[in-house]
């Protein structure tokens, strides 16, 4: 079936496609098998070697690849750059630090020795969104390389163009085998793959509705999984925190990638004595980045990655003011063939049930007053989500304190949510399950085995 890509900063079509049959993505994952069979075989350093050779390939396809992303879903180019520099460090940190997460670990037990040791378990499929369209997939890609996987690229439609790139970028890693397949295929194949004897493990990063489909068909199969899904953060800014350095870091955090983040911030829970002040300060942030053409390097706000989004987040606009929200800024759709959406800015005057349930994938940020830092915390989980959060206060102690009953995979004191290879990354609730990244990332698709030897 043919699908066709398209610009969302002018609405020109770019270039169309075909998904690929069954059969011809059962050709691919069989010769990824045969890769695996000799790849699981290498030792870390080897595997690491060729992670480290991946991102001087990245390096060399660096602005054709960032063209590709501006082109194709309207992210700023220098965001793009950056995007691509942040998935060149992960790989060199990998590279270099990676083999010392697969060392056997020694434990005492009733046998003369034993010890765990960390194993491939063989080509996994990956399905990847377009909002981050390299991050996603060397966050992942990576540490199951090093870890002597091999990987099945199923990208998104829309950023089908970035897609080809990533599978050009890894296509000569090792001499005689290919690490990363792109296969351009719809959701029926993949589910088809997900069940066949041959995927070991499957990955997806989406939204919940996505995740939950991805979990059925992959549960009934029996294969690991590990799923980063939707967010609707919560930042909670108390009365004593530094008001304006908050609202600044807030918008900051509301405006990665456009808004179109998983675990950009979404709801800002403030304490009523701070609200006005909150509410001033973060209009003025938000008001200060204009959308504009993404191609220009001084731009912090492109499209949106599609028409269809705009009409989406429109919608959810829409929703938010019917359950009692107040538009204080934007909140109109502009006229034209392009995708933007203006930086906007809704208010609830108090905790209001519902809020939590919308995840907002745009410029869309929703400040809800509290009465204290109690009812803050009660409103920022009252969500099925559990990504990320942060909170803001001058009392170190009260708030590290307070951390501690936030329901998210990553919390932050008096700073942003920002995913690193260092730190392990993975939500709660609805958020998905499983972690990419560091250590615990490295780990998940790995047969973690028990060796012992004779008795004591």
């Amino acid at each position: 079936m043919e699908f066709q890509t398209y610009n969302p900063t002018t609405g020109d079509a770019l270039q169309r496609r075909e998904h690929w049959p069954f059969e011809k993505a059962e050709k691919q994952l069989n010769e990824s098998w045969k890769d695996f069979l000799v790849w699981r075989r290498r030792s870390p350093k080897d595997r690491a070697q060729a992670v480290a050779l991946w991102a001087r390939s990245l390096k060399n396809q660096r602005d054709r690849l960032a063209r590709m992303m501006t082109e194709e879903m309207g992210k700023p180019i220098r965001q793009a750059k950056a995007e691509i520099d942040k998935c060149i460090f992960t790989c060199e940190y990998l590279a270099a630090e990676g083999p010392k997460f697969l060392e056997p670990q020694r434990h005492e037990s009733p046998y003369h020795e034993s010890w765990v040791t960390y194993e491939p378990l063989g080509p996994i499929l990956a399905i990847m969104p377009w909002n981050f369209p390299l991050w996603q997939v060397v966050r992942f890609a990576a540490p199951a390389l090093i870890a002597g996987n091999t990987v099945l690229l199923k990208h998104a439609d829309l950023t089908a163009g970035c897609a080809e790139i990533i599978g050009e970028s890894a296509r000569d890693l090792v001499d005689g085998l290919r690490l990363i397949r792109n296969l351009p295929i719809d959701h029926e194949v993949a589910a088809d793959l997900m069940r066949h004897p041959k995927i070991r493990g499957v990955t997806f990063t989406g939204s919940t509705r996505g995740g939950r489909e991805v979990a059925r068909t992959a549960g009934e199969a029996l294969k690991k999984t590990v799923l980063e899904l939707g967010g609707s953060d919560a930042y909670i800014v108390l009365s004593d925190a530094d008001v304006i350095a908050a609202a600044k870091t807030c918008a900051a955090a509301r405006l990665v990638n456009g808004g179109q983040s998983c675990v950009a911030a979404k709801r800002f829970i403030v304490e009523r004595p701070a609200a006005g002040a909150f509410v001033s300060a973060l209009v003025n942030e938000m008001k200060a980045v204009q959308p504009g053409d993404p191609f220009d390097e001084d731009c912090r706000l492109g499209p949106l990655a599609a028409k269809k989004f705009q009409a989406q987040l429109a919608e959810q606009v829409e929703d938010l003011q019917k359950l009692g929200g107040r538009v204080v800024l934007g909140g109109t759709v502009p006229e034209g063939p392009a995708a933007y959406y203006p930086p906007t800015v809704i208010v609830f005057e108090r905790p209001t049930p519902g809020v939590g349930d919308i995840e907002t994938f745009g410029p869309v940020a929703v400040v809800i007053v509290a009465a204290d830092a109690v009812e803050a915390m009660r409103a920022a989980n009252d969500s099925p989500y559990g990504l990320g959060g942060a909170l803001f206060t001058a009392d170190t102690t009260k708030g590290l304190d307070l951390l501690r009953d936030f329901e998210a995979g990553f919390v932050v004191l008096n700073g942003s949510v920002q995913s690193d290879v260092r730190l392990p990354f993975g939500g709660v609730k609805d958020s998905g399950h499983g972690r990419e990244l560091s250590v615990h990332g490295l780990h998940e698709f790995c047969n973690i085995k028990t060796v012992a030897q004779g008795a004591r």
